[in-house]
C-alpha cells in the first residue's frame, strides 16, 4: 500500500512537472512570438518615419550646414541607400546626348563609399544613362558630399547621378518616378545643389524667397524659372518625396556665402539652403512663403538701339544683367513704345518709337513677363498700332496691363492678393482724378485683403518727377486706397515717400534705353517686392547702365548712390535705403 501510494505520488509530480513545462513552453513561445510582433510593428512604424529625401549644398565654405544636414538624416538608422543626383556642372553630358551620367556598372566604390551596382544595374535597364567615372569623380557636386556620407552611414550604398543642364522635367518627373517603383525602402534621394549665384547677397535672399517656396510647395509649373544651380535636381527629391507621402519637412538651414565670410559685403555670392523631408509629422511653425515681383524702368528700343542690337545681337541689353531677372515670380516693365511686326526703322528724332516684333524674343528671354503699356507714345491715331501691340504680347504668351488714354478696370492686373494698376496721366486727354479715385475706391472695395499697386506713367522727361501736382496725386492715390505707387518716365531716378506709412517711388528711371547724356541718365532703380500674407518687403536694387547695357552697381557706387537717395529722400529712414530693404507692414 506504501509502495502504490510511492508510486501515486512520482506519477503525481510527474504529471505536474510536466504541466509546468507544457505552460511555460506555450508562455514562453506566446511571450517570444508577442515580442516579435511588438517589435515588427515597431518596426514597420519606424519605417513610416523614415526621412525619405532632401537638399544640401556642396560649397565647402558652408560645410557647417552640411554638417548639420547629415546630423539630422542620421538620426534616420534605415537609410541604407542614397541616391546623390547633382547638377552636371562642366556639361559634359553634351558630349553623351544630355543623358543622365553615372558611374560604370563596374565601379564598385567612389572614396571607400560603396556603389550599389545590383540596383544600378536595375536602374539601367530601364534608363539610358551614360557612364563615367571621370565626369562623376570630377565634379564636386558629388565628391565634395561622400566624405560625410562614408562618416555617417559608413555602411550605405551609392548611385551617383548628374543631370544635364538640358535635362527636361518630364525627364526629371520620369526619373522621379521610376526610382520610387525600384527603390526600397530604406532609399534616400538627396540633391546636391546650391542655390542663387553670382549675385548681391540682396538679391539672392530675393531670389530664394521664390525658390524656396516652388521647392517647398512642390508647384511643378514654377521649377523652369527658379534661381538655382540644379532645378531638375530639386524636382526628383521633392518628386519623389511626395510619391512616398513625405510631405513635411524639417529645415536645416538658409545661409549666404557673405555669412561665412564675417559678413564681408561682396559683389558675388552664392546662398545654401537645405531641408529634409519626411512621412512623420513635424512640429514646426507654418510659414509664409512670398510672391516676388520686381518693377523695372522703361524699356526703349527704338533709334540708336535698333543698331546696337543689329550689331551686336538681340539679346544686347541684357547681357549683364539677365541672372538677376530669372528667379522671380513676376517681372514688370513699361514699353515706352509699340511693337509692330512689319517695322520701319525711324529717325533719331521720332517720337513715337516702334520696335521690332523680335522684342518679344528679348522679353521672353529676360523673363519679363508683364509689359505695362501706359505710356505717352500712343494717342488716339495710334490705337491701332496698340491693339496690335496687345494681339502680338498674347502670342507670346506675355501678360500685359494698362491702357495709354483710359482707366478701365478691365486693364488692371490681378494675381491672387498682388493687384496692378497701370495708368497714364501725362496729358490732360488721359485719366482724370475723379476716374482714377473711382477705380481705385472700386477694386479697393472687392480686395479688402488686396496690395494695390499704382504704376503711373507721369511727368515731363528730364524733369523732377516729384513736383506739387504730382505729389498731391500721389497722396490722393494712397488716400482712396493705394499701397503702392511706382512712378515712370523721367530718365532720372527720384526720390522715395513714405506717406501714410506708405510708400512712393516718383521715379524708377530707364531700365533700357538708348539716352545717356548724363550720369544720371546711366542710373535707374529696380524695386523688389515679397508679399506675404500679412506683410510687404520692399527691395532696392540700384543699376547702372552702359552703352544702353543696365547692370548691378557694385559695393563702392551701390553705396554711393543709396547715400544720394537717402538724402533726397527725407521721410524715409536713411538706415532703410542703406539697407536696401524696407518693410511694409
Amino acid at each position: 500500500m506504501n509502495f502504490f501510494s510511492k508510486e501515486k505520488k512520482v506519477f503525481t509530480f510527474s504529471i505536474v512537472l510536466l504541466s509546468v513545462f507544457f505552460w511555460f513552453f506555450i508562455l514562453n513561445n506566446y511571450l517570444f512570438f508577442n515580442k516579435f510582433s511588438n517589435q515588427d510593428k515597431f518596426l514597420k512604424q519606424q519605417r513610416q518615419q523614415n526621412y525619405i529625401s532632401g537638399v544640401v549644398n556642396h560649397h565647402l565654405i558652408a560645410e557647417s550646414i552640411i554638417e548639420k544636414f547629415f546630423i539630422e538624416l542620421a538620426k534616420d538608422v534605415f537609410i541604407q541607400k542614397i541616391i546623390l543626383i547633382g547638377p552636371d556642372h562642366f556639361n559634359i553630358a553634351a558630349v553623351y546626348g544630355n543623358k543622365i551620367i553615372t558611374v560604370n556598372t563596374s565601379t564598385t566604390d567612389l572614396r571607400k563609399v560603396s556603389v550599389d551596382n545590383q540596383l544600378l544595374d536595375t536602374l539601367t535597364r530601364m534608363n539610358d544613362f551614360a557612364f563615367s567615372d571621370y565626369a562623376i569623380k570630377n565634379d564636386h557636386g558629388i565628391m565634395n558630399i561622400l566624405p560625410f556620407i562614408k562618416s555617417y552611414f559608413p555602411e550605405a550604398k551609392i548611385i551617383p547621378f548628374l543631370i544635364p543642364l538640358r535635362f527636361s522635367f518630364d525627364d526629371a518627373k520620369n526619373l522621379a518616378e521610376k526610382l520610387n517603383k525600384i527603390l526600397p525602402d530604406n532609399s534616400f534621394v538627396l540633391a546636391s545643389v546650391d542655390w542663387s549665384h553670382y549675385l548681391p547677397k540682396n538679391v539672392a535672399d530675393f531670389h530664394d524667397a521664390k525658390s524656396i517656396r516652388v521647392f517647398l510647395n512642390f508647384e511643378e509649373q514654377n521649377f523652369s524659372n527658379i534661381e538655382v544651380d540644379c532645378p531638375q535636381c530639386l524636382y526628383v527629391s521633392r518628386y519623389f518625396a511626395k510619391l512616398r507621402n513625405a510631405n513635411d519637412y524639417i529645415e536645416i538651414d538658409h545661409k549666404n556665402s557673405q555669412d561665412f565670410l564675417n559678413n564681408r559685403i561682396l559683389d558675388i555670392t552664392t546662398s545654401y539652403y537645405s531641408a529634409i523631408f519626411s512621412r512623420q509629422k513635424i512640429n514646426h511653425e507654418i510659414k509664409d512663403y512670398p510672391k516676388t515681383v520686381l518693377f523695372l524702368g522703361n524699356i526703349n528700343l527704338d533709334s540708336k538701339f535698333k543698331r546696337l542690337i543689329d550689331k551686336n545681337g538681340l539679346l544686347y541689353p541684357i547681357k549683364n544683367i539677365r541672372n538677376f531677372l530669372r528667379g522671380i515670380d513676376i517681372v514688370v516693365a513699361n514699353l515706352e513704345g509699340s511693337i509692330i511686326s512689319d517695322n520701319v526703322f525711324k529717325s533719331n528724332i521720332s517720337v513715337e518709337p516702334n520696335f521690332d516684333f523680335e522684342v518679344l524674343d528679348l522679353l521672353s528671354y529676360a523673363k519679363i513677363n508683364l509689359i505695362s503699356l501706359i505710356n505717352d507714345h500712343i494717342v488716339d491715331k495710334n490705337k491701332n498700332i496698340f491693339f496690335q501691340t496687345r494681339e502680338l504680347l498674347n502670342k507670346r504668351q506675355i501678360n500685359y496691363f494698362g491702357d495709354p488714354t483710359n482707366c478701365r478696370e478691365e486693364d488692371v492686373y490681378q494675381n491672387g492678393r498682388i493687384i496692378i494698376i497701370g495708368l497714364n496721366v501725362s496729358f490732360s486727354i488721359n485719366c482724370s482724378k475723379e476716374q482714377i479715385i473711382t477705380l481705385i475706391k472700386n477694386i479697393r472695395d472687392r480686395n479688402n485683403n488686396g496690395f494695390i499697386i499704382i504704376l503711373v506713367h507721369w511727368g515731363k522727361e528730364y524733369e523732377k518727377a516729384n513736383n506739387v501736382n504730382l505729389r498731391k496725386l500721389a497722396h490722393l492715390m494712397i488716400d482712396n486706397g493705394a499701397d503702392l505707387v511706382i512712378g515712370l518716365d523721367s530718365y532720372f531716378v527720384g526720390e522715395i515717400e513714405r506717406y501714410k506709412n506708405k510708400l512712393i517711388f516718383y521715379s524708377l528711371g530707364s531700365f533700357i534705353s538708348d539716352q545717356y547724356f548724363s550720369q544720371k541718365d546711366q542710373e535707374s532703380l529696380a524695386v523688389g517686392l515679397e508679399i506675404f500674407n500679412n506683410r510687404v518687403i520692399i527691395r532696392l536694387f540700384p543699376l547702372g547702365i552702359k552703352e544702353g547695357q543696365p547692370y548691378l552697381l557694385d559695393n563702392e557706387r551701390r553705396i554711393k548712390f543709396l547715400k544720394i537717395l537717402s538724402l533726397k529722400s527725407l521721410t524715409v529712414i536713411k538706415d532703410e535705403i542703406a539697407d536696401e530693404i524696407i518693410i511694409d507692414n
